[in-house]
């Protein structure tokens, strides 16, 4: 499974063994996204405000992750944050190991101490290097005890959200809770304002009995406004991922295709159905 859109996680359960029969012990990644919409001239408009839409991605194998080096086996998100701890705690280590008046500790401490200037509040470098050493390793260790995470707030101005990138490796597809127990994953989308999806549908998720959904919808998570938030009920708008794909790609191709400035008797060329293919085939 890769990710469909770069976003923001939000929570993850990693667990292994995993359980697809007990909800409570599934493991999951759930990523918050921006979709930005067309203007009167059928381009994305990015001055307008994006609605915000998630996917929860459910059954996923965590065999042979490693939670203490980067690994072909990680999440690619996993991979980004050991690398990130690993080097807060070196900075922190050495920190403490090198607390004295010689010229080259100073200066570690004057850049230790360096406070960016802008509007607002703004932590040192050495307090921002100091919080997500000690943020990464909660995360790391509630994942690695096969518990659930929270991640830091894409709001937060003292810890450093976690990222996913278009195309990164979730992670492989595990067992289905069903009578076959095929191997598969199950992708849920979804958001709190509508979108003009097909066979769009509005009803509550499951997951909203679960922990971990009320923890990250209380009122202390509100990630810069209640359209960043889960709601606490989980009652939201769902779309089929296929039905969803197809929409969000019309409209990312009909505003990209305009930027090749393709012409036909000097006119613009009209948008194809779709674009060509990058698979070559014999």
């Amino acid at each position: 499974m890769y990710a469909m859109a770069n976003g923001v996680m939000v929570a993850a359960r990693l667990n292994n063994p995993p359980d697809p029969v007990v909800p409570t012990k599934v493991p999951f990644t759930l990523v918050r996204h921006e979709v930005f919409h067309r203007g009167v001239n059928g381009r994305i408009n990015y001055d307008l405000a994006p609605t915000t839409v998630w996917t929860l991605t459910t059954y996923l194998e965590c065999d042979d992750l490693s939670y203490t080096q980067r690994s072909n086996n990680n999440p690619d998100w996993l991979n980004r944050m050991l690398i990130r701890l690993t080097e807060c705690k070196l900075a922190v280590d050495y920190k403490a190991a090198h607390n004295t008046t010689s010229a080259n500790d100073k200066l570690f401490q004057k850049a230790w101490d360096y406070a960016p200037t802008s509007t607002g509040p703004r932590n040192t470098t050495g307090q921002d290097i100091e919080n997500d050493a000690a943020e990464y390793r909660r995360i790391v260790d509630l994942l690695q005890g096969n518990d659930y995470a929270l991640f830091p707030l894409e709001a937060s101005t003292t810890q450093t959200p976690v990222r996913v990138i278009l195309g990164d490796f979730l992670g492989k597809c595990g067992t289905l809770p069903d009578a076959t127990s095929e191997s598969g994953t199950q992708v849920q989308i979804f958001s709190l304002d509508p979108l003009p999806v097909v066979n769009a549908t509005q009803s509550a998720l499951v997951w909203a009995n679960e922990t971990w959904w009320k923890k990250a919808s209380e009122a202390t998570r509100l990630d810069g406004g209640p359209q960043n938030s889960l709601p606490d009920n989980g009652f939201v708008w769902q779309y089929d991922v296929v039905d969803f794909l197809t929409w969000i790609n019309g409209v990312t191709w009909t505003s990209e295709w305009p930027k090749y400035e393709v012409t036909v008797g000097g006119n613009p060329a009209p948008v194809p159905a779709r674009p060509l293919t990058r698979i070559i085939s014999d």
